[in-house]
C-alpha cells in the first residue's frame, strides 16, 4: 500500500530536526569529507531513494541509472559516470552493482550508501542515519519538490519538476544542496535561524549561515544565497534602519516555498473552521415533536395566505413551529381574577402556579432530630418558586454545622459516605484542618496515600524555610487562605487536583525564597521584597 504524503514543506519541528540531523550526519561522514558538492548531493539523493531493510543486499539499496541521477543533480550523464560515481567509490562511500536483463544489457544501477549501511549495523536505531521507511519517504518527497526532475509516467499522474529543476550546469548541485539544508534548518513559518558568533561583517550573517551549512567560505555562501534569491526561492530581508537602542537591525532570511506552504496550511485551517457543519442539523420532514416522534402533523395558520416558501427558512415545510411536550401537571383554575395576580402561586391554588412541574410544591423543611428519633420540621412553609431553590451545597447537617452534603463523600447528611473515609494521619491533623471537607470526599485509598506523600513533602520544604515548629501552621494557613480565595470547599470539583496544583504549592511573587503570595513564611508578615518591587513599579508608572 503506497504511503500518502501531503505537502512536504509543511513539516513539523520534530520531522525537520530528524531529517536535518540525518543529512548533516551523512555529509559529516569521513568518506564524504572533501568531495565535490555533486558527489555529496548524490549521496543525499541515494539516501532518500534507499529502500527499507528486507534482506542482506536489499538493505538500504537505491535503484537508479546514470542519466536519472544526473537529472537529480543538474549535471550530465557523463559527469555522473566520470566524476561523481568514481569519487564516491574511491572513498568507499558507495558500492554499486549493474543490473542487466536476460540478454545481458544493463538496465539499471543498484547503489548501496555505505554510511547508511554502517550506521544501521553499528549505531543502532539511535543513530541519526537510521531513518524509518516513513522518514525516508518524506525526505524523498521533499527532494522532489525542491529539485526533482519531474516525470510523466503512463497511466499515472505526472510528477511536476521541482523548484530548482531548471537550474543546471556549474554550481547547480551546490544550489540544490544548499536549498535542502536551508529548508530543513528553517522554522515552520519559513524564517531561517541564523548562526551565532562572530561573522564576516562585509558578507553578513545570512551568508555566513549558508557557508557554515555547506562547509564553504563566507564568499561562497554569499554567492549561493545570491543565486537562490535570483531563482526566487529565498529572500534576504535587510533592515538597515536603527532600532530604539540606536543599533542597526540584523538581516533575516526566509524561504519563500516554506512561507507559501505555511500560508496554505493556515488557510486550510481557517476554511475548515468556517466551513464546519453545525452541531444541530435541520429537523426532518416528519418531525412533529420531541416527545411524539411517531406523529406527523402540519402547521395550520388560520387566516393566513399560503406561500411557496416557509416563513422560517431554517426549518422544513412540515416542521412544527413549537415542539409538543407531554403534559406533566394540569394548569390551575385560579388566575388573575381569582384573588391573586397573574404568575403567582396563591394560597387557594395549591403550592405551584400554572404550568409548573412536579416536586415544585414540596415544602423545603430542614429537619432536626428529636429525642425520640423522629424528625421535626424546623422551618415549615410554602415551597420555593423557580429560581428560589436552596443551594444543595450549603445545607445544614444534623450537627448544625455548614457542610457540603450535596457532594458524595462530604461532611453532613451524606447517607453515611463520610464515615467510610478514614481520618487523616495524626501528623497531618493540623495541616488538613482547614480542608477537612475536601478530605472527606477522598473515597479512593490510592488518592489519599498519594496526597499524604505530597503533603509531607511540602512540610519538609516549609520546615527548611520557616523551621520545623512552624511548618504545620504555615501549610495550614496557606490551605485556609487558598480555600477562602477559591470561594469555599463547594467550589472545588476535584479535591486531589486542587490540593496538588493550587492549595499546596508555594507561590513566590519575588525572588525571596521565604515569600508565599506576598507573605513571609518565617514571620507571617508582609514580604518586604514584594513591597519594594511594587514601589519600583509604581515609580516607573508615575515616571512614564
Amino acid at each position: 500500500m503506497p504511503l500518502e504524503l501531503g505537502n512536504p514543506l509543511q513539516l513539523t519541528r520534530t520531522m525537520r530536526r530528524r531529517l536535518l540531523a540525518a543529512v548533516r550526519a551523512l555529509l559529516a561522514d569521513p568518506s564524504l569529507t572533501g568531495l565535490p558538492d555533486a558527489a555529496r548531493l548524490a549521496a543525499v539523493v541515494l539516501l532518500a531513494k534507499s529502500r527499507s531493510p528486507k534482506g542482506w543486499w536489499d538493505d538500504d539499496v537505491a535503484s537508479t541509472w546514470g542519466a536519472e541521477l544526473g537529472r537529480w543533480l543538474g549535471v550530465t550523464d557523463s559527469t555522473v559516470h566520470h566524476s561523481v560515481l568514481p569519487a564516491l567509490r574511491r572513498r568507499d562511500a558507495l558500492h554499486t552493482r549493474v543490473v542487466t536483463d536476460e540478454r545481458g544489457y544493463p538496465t539499471g544501477l543498484d547503489c548501496l550508501v555505505m554510511p547508511l549501511w554502517r550506521a544501521r549495523r553499528t549505531g543502532g536505531r539511535g543513530h541519526p542515519l537510521s531513518l524509518t521507511r516513513q522518514e525516508l519517504a518524506v525526505l524523498l518527497r521533499l527532494c522532489e519538490v525542491l529539485f526533482g526532475p519531474g516525470w510523466a509516467p503512463k497511466d499515472k499522474e505526472p510528477t511536476p519538476p521541482g523548484l530548482l529543476a531548471s537550474r543546471t550546469g556549474k554550481g547547480a548541485a551546490t544550489d540544490r544542496l544548499g536549498l535542502l539544508l536551508l529548508v530543513l534548518s528553517a522554522s515552520p513559518k519559513g524564517w531561517l535561524r541564523l548562526c551565532p558568533g562572530t561573522v564576516d561583517r562585509e558578507r553578513g550573517r545570512p551568508a555566513a549561515t549558508v557557508a557554515r551549512l555547506l562547509g564553504r567560505s563566507p564568499s561562497g555562501g554569499a554567492k549561493v544565497l545570491a543565486r537562490l534569491e535570483e531563482q526566487g526561492v529565498a529572500e534576504v530581508v535587510r533592515r538597515e534602519r536603527e532600532n530604539a537602542q540606536g543599533m542597526k537591525r540584523k538581516s533575516r532570511v526566509r524561504l519563500l516555498p516554506v512561507v507559501d506552504a505555511h500560508r496554505e496550511q493556515q488557510q486550510a485551517v481557517r476554511e475548515a473552521r468556517t466551513g464546519a457543519s453545525p452541531v444541530f442539523s435541520h429537523l426532518p420532514a416528519s418531525a412533529a415533536g420531541d416527545l411524539a416522534p411517531g406523529e406527523t402533523q402540519k402547521a395550520e395558520v388560520t387566516g393566513a395566505a399560503e406561500v411557496e416558501e416557509p416563513e422560517i427558512p431554517d426549518l422544513p415545510d412540515t416542521a412544527e413551529l413549537h415542539a409538543d411536550h407531554a403534559p406533566v401537571a394540569e394548569d390551575s383554575v385560579c388566575g388573575a381574577g381569582s384573588g391573586g395576580f397573574s404568575g403567582s402561586a396563591v394560597l387557594e391554588c395549591g403550592g405551584r402556579r400554572g404550568g409548573a412541574r412536579t416536586r415544585e410544591d414540596s415544602p423545603t423543611v430542614t429537619e432536626q432530630p428529636t429525642s425520640d428519633g423522629a424528625a421535626a420540621a424546623a422551618a415549615p412553609g410554602p415551597g420555593p418558586l423557580r429560581g428560589e431553590k436552596p443551594n444543595p451545597l450549603h445545607l445544614v447537617n444534623s450537627a448544625g454545622q455548614e457542610g457540603s452534603s450535596g457532594v458524595p463523600g462530604a461532611s453532613g447528611n451524606d447517607g453515611g459516605l463520610a464515615g467510610r473515609v478514614p481520618a487523616p494521619p495524626d501528623d497531618l491533623q493540623v495541616v488538613l484542618g482547614p480542608v477537612q471537607e475536601l478530605w472527606a470526599r477522598l473515597t479512593r485509598p490510592g488518592a489519599r496515600a498519594h496526597l499524604v506523600r505530597k503533603i509531607r513533602g511540602h512540610l519538609q520544604v516549609a520546615a527548611g524555610v520557616a523551621g520545623p515548629d512552624a511548618a504545620e501552621s504555615v501549610v495550614a494557613a496557606r490551605l485556609e487562605r487558598r480555600l477562602c480565595a477559591q470561594g469555599g470547599p463547594h467550589r472545588v470539583e476535584d479535591p486531589v487536583g486542587w490540593l496538588l496544583a493550587r492549595g499546596l504549592p508555594q507561590r513566590a511573587e519575588c525572588f525571596e525564597r521565604r515569600c508565599d503570595e506576598g507573605v513571609r513564611l518565617d514571620t507571617g508578615g508582609p514580604c518586604e521584597t514584594c513591597e519594594v518591587l511594587a514601589g519600583d513599579r509604581r515609580a516607573d508608572r508615575e515616571a512614564a
